[in-house]
């Protein structure tokens, strides 16, 4: 084992900066620049002004390691190596870090040692947490520990070639479980717009949701009203909670019992639909499931109650159709940040069918939805294989806990 510390040639933060283009500029690398499986990745890359002293400061080389030191707490941590070969001068933000290695010390060998960490949650259990956010220092979380350190860098360079290998494999498998979800889910996706199609419910009159005498109501923020958020009380609903497959209960921010007094417009029960209104994306549709307790929304959910001759799931299965998509799309306001409006989710036009019918088909394609068993298969097979780079690094570092502050 090797005091890490002793190979790290030195480590600097990078450079804030409000000033972003997509076309002029010094490329800028950022959270969203480094994949969760350990790659540079440029889809989405910022450029920014720079004078020649950042320029000295910020600028990076090839195999230099950017650990990501402020993210959610559960990304947090995350790293890759930059491997580019390029004539531009690249710099990152100050949620990251480089870590330049001595000769000692194979860059790629430690990139795979911190993954390791990340993987097995070190970071998340041992960062700052704030509302949303996290952060940890490499100087304090990383540098002094020790690493299993072959002795020579010929030995560190064998087992990164191996472990190369092998995660590059992986990341093969998971391509191809990932074409396979997607084209399960678009079956899924066909169904539902299928089976929710305006041919569906012809002969039945539209009305506007509100005048189907739906309590509807948006979120808004707790320091509107005074209030702060809290470790636990009130359950806050945020537009990251929702998604197309049913509510996320995680990430959870509570509020004061007296704030959710004071949002008493905004109160959502269980059978509630939730739909988030700022992007992108937008248009995500929730229900509050049944077994939950009253909880209150932020300014990106409007809350939907409906009456007993509306079906909760109905309505949200309705709501997820392409239809009410484009609809969303075509009302929004926004450029780079998206909004659509309590009126606007208001005025959505929905068909009026008897609530026995409603039941029916609901009944009917939740029954086909589970019907369609590879699905689930592909969503199973892709989360083992998601599994499996943490496994493969546990083969390879057998390390002594207390080392690492775990």
């Amino acid at each position: 084992m090797e005091l890490i510390e002793n190979h790290i040639l030195n480590s600097q933060s990078g450079i804030a900066c409000g000033e972003k283009s997509r076309k002029v500029g010094y490329p800028h690398l950022r959270m969203n620049n480094i994949s969760n499986n350990m790659n540079l990745d440029l889809k989405l890359l910022w450029r920014i002004p720079a004078t020649e002293n950042e320029i000295r400061s910020y600028s990076l080389q090839k195999g230099d390691i950017l650990f990501n030191n402020t993210n959610s707490a559960d990304l947090v941590g995350k790293c890759c190596l930059f491997d580019i070969d390029s004539n531009e001068t690249f710099l990152f933000s100050n949620h990251l870090t480089r870590i330049r290695t001595k000769n000692t010390l194979n860059a790629k060998y430690l990139l795979y040692w911190v993954n390791f960490l990340w993987q097995k949650q070190y970071f998340k259990d041992n960062c700052d947490k704030w509302v949303n956010q996290a952060a940890i220092r490499v100087e304090d979380w990383i540098f002094p520990f020790e690493i299993p350190l072959p002795p020579t860098p010929s030995d560190q360079l064998a087992i990164t070639s191996d472990l190369e290998y092998r995660m590059a494999h992986v990341e093969k498998m998971r391509a191809a479980a990932l074409r396979q979800l997607d084209a399960a889910k678009a079956m899924s996706a066909a169904l539902l717009n299928e089976m929710f199609s305006q041919e569906t419910f012809d002969g039945y009159p539209m009305v506007r949701l509100e005048d189907w005498t739906c309590d509807i109501a948006s979120g808004q923020a707790v320091s509107s009203v005074g209030g702060n958020y809290q470790k636990q009380g009130i359950r806050y609903i945020q537009g990251n909670n929702l998604t197309n497959k049913g509510f996320a209960p995680v990430p959870i921010v509570y509020t004061e019992v007296k704030t959710h007094a004071a949002m008493s417009r905004s109160v959502v029960k269980p059978k509630d639909v939730l739909i988030n209104i700022v992007g992108p994306p937008i248009g995500k549709i929730s229900w509050y499931p049944e077994d939950q307790p009253e909880a209150n929304i932020n300014q990106a959910v409007v809350r939907v109650h409906c009456p007993e001759d509306l079906d909760y799931r109905f309505l949200t299965y309705l709501l997820r159709t392409k239809k009410y998509y484009d609809y969303f799309v075509e009302v929004k306001v926004g450029a780079r940040q998206w909004n659509i409006s309590r009126t606007n989710c208001a005025d959505i036009k929905i068909p009026r069918v008897p609530i026995y019918l409603q039941h029916d088909l609901v009944k009917k394609f939740e029954e086909k939805i589970d019907g369609i068993s590879f699905v689930a298969a592909a969503e199973r097979q892709l989360e083992a294989i998601e599994a499996l780079p943490g496994a493969i690094l546990r083969e390879v570092f057998d390390f002594d806990e207390e080392n690492t502050g775990s």
